[in-house]
């Protein structure tokens, strides 16, 4: 899904110096250089839409109520 997104920031130039974007963090890493045969745009084309996005990950707590090795 998030393939042809990018396509589209590609195809209409909004990625570089102007654009930052915050992308979810439950792809796969490197998600971008895997070829998508629905997608008519190269793995280099990804790659440069994709140049500087901040990616966003899921905070991983422990249910455990016993604090770990620093107190926390």
């Amino acid at each position: 899904m998030f393939h042809t997104t990018q396509l589209q920031v590609y195809k209409e130039k909004l990625y570089g110096k102007k654009y930052v974007w915050f992308l979810i963090g439950w792809y796969a890493d490197n998600w971008f250089k895997i070829k998508d045969p629905s997608i008519n745009c190269t793995v280099e084309q990804m790659t440069e839409a994709v140049e500087g996005h901040v990616t966003t990950e899921i905070v991983m707590l422990n249910p455990e109520t016993v604090r770990g090795a620093s107190n926390l």
